[in-house]
């Protein structure tokens, strides 16, 4: 007496109940799949989970990369800031002008001679600042020790294979003529993706809903989602697209970049150099009401 069983088919032995004869019983394919508790019900419902799940997880996980994304190039920023200053620091101590950009012609203490960081651009003052004249020979000496393109580079903008650096290679745009007395809320290095036009050189109450623009003239890193700012202070601010009314960039520190503190006039006023161009900031890309 037992059961012998293969696809598609039953074969039962009751020697008792049929005398001995053999009975084979056909079982459809679907019953084998009922006798496993499986159906095609079940089926559509486990897909449709899974296709629920993923919509749900997807754009979690494409922010958190892009949120990853946002500090590695924050972190960058922040190194150039940091080496600049640590390089001012040094040449301070000898009477030398600090290495920020910059309109002023400067007398070099130790030489005598005339020394200039008026550039146009910030493609060149990184060239200038990396001593790319003599990058590859023994002579060569940066100004700013340990600043190198890869820190120019990331998130669409393709790293620079070669010691002359191109626009296409350098993702940043640089304040120009600042000083102990900027602001610390002030953007001293912005991502080229942020029109430096729509920054403020002046701001007050009546400017809160003002807003920067994204991807004018350069769309690469981020487009219109977001910048990355480093402020005076050093400190590093991501400006996403739903939040780019001044109110959340300068917060409520109001300035005015053309005095000092004691309303005495600047001799040269703010700007800023993109990766191709000299920039003056006069002002947000309108009033947003929606921020």
């Amino acid at each position: 007496m037992g059961c012998v069983v293969s696809l598609g088919y039953e074969t039962i032995h009751n020697m008792n109940k049929f005398r001995g004869r053999p009975v084979i019983m056909k079982t459809s394919v679907r019953q084998n799949f009922r006798k496993f508790g499986f159906n095609f019900l079940k089926l559509f419902i486990a897909v449709a989970l899974i296709v629920v799940l993923l919509a749900v997880i997807f754009p979690v996980l494409s922010n958190a990369l892009f949120c990853a994304t946002y500090s590695t190039i924050g972190r960058r920023g922040r190194d150039i800031y940091k080496l600049i200053e640590r390089a001012n620091v040094e040449r301070e101590a000898v009477g030398l002008p600090p290495l920020w950009p910059s309109d002023e012609i400067f007398t070099n203490s130790l030489n005598g001679q005339t020394e200039s960081l008026n550039f146009k651009n910030s493609t060149d003052y990184f060239l200038h600042i990396y001593d790319f004249e003599n990058a590859g020979t023994p002579q060569h000496s940066p100004l700013v020790p340990g600043f190198n393109f890869d820190l120019l580079a990331g998130a669409g903008v393709s790293s620079c294979t070669s010691n002359k650096l191109h626009w296409k290679n350098n993702m940043w745009t640089i304040a120009k003529n600042i000083s102990k007395d900027t602001p610390g809320i002030m953007p001293v290095l912005v991502s080229r993706n942020l029109d430096a036009y729509s920054l403020a050189a002046t701001y007050n109450k009546r400017d809160r809903d003002e807003w920067v623009s994204l991807a004018g003239e350069f769309d690469s890193p981020f487009s219109t989602k977001a910048a990355v700012i480093i402020r005076r202070n050093g400190k590093i601010h991501v400006v996403k697209y739903s939040r780019r009314a001044y109110r959340y960039i300068y917060k409520r520190k109001y300035f005015d970049t053309a005095v000092d503190a004691y309303g005495n006039p600047f001799k040269h006023p703010l700007k800023y150099l993109t990766p191709m161009s000299e920039v003056f900031p006069v002002g947000g890309g309108g009033k947003n009401k929606n921020n």
